[in-house]
């Protein structure tokens, strides 16, 4: 029985990504469009931000038809990124005086 449990099939997929971070993951390339990034704001303060809870209301607006998801926790991942793709493409010199980014 523990041989056949242990190889059992779970809903962690072959990346090994949680299902729940998968949702979120994927509800991210959701939100392109063309050169911008569009999408049905869904505050989720009242959730407590967990990553369970969040991935439970990007379900929850597909489920509605709602379309892409932008939670706070996207706007805020996607604007690190975006803030560290400045820094990390700049052109900057030895001396030069780099402004900090903060999100």
């Amino acid at each position: 029985d523990f041989i056949r449990s242990a190889n059992a099939v779970s809903d962690i997929d072959s990346s090994n990504i949680p299902p729940n971070l998968q949702t979120i993951l994927t509800s991210f390339e959701e939100l392109k469009s063309g050169s911008d990034l569009r999408g049905v704001y869904v505050p989720h303060k009242h959730s407590g931000g967990t990553i369970a809870n969040i991935s439970l209301l990007v379900k929850d607006l597909k489920r509605d038809g709602g379309g892409a998801a932008l939670t706070p926790f996207a706007s805020h991942c996607l604007g690190a990124a975006f803030a560290k793709k400045l820094v990390r493409d700049g052109n900057f010199m030895e001396g030069d005086n780099i402004e900090l980014i903060t999100i």
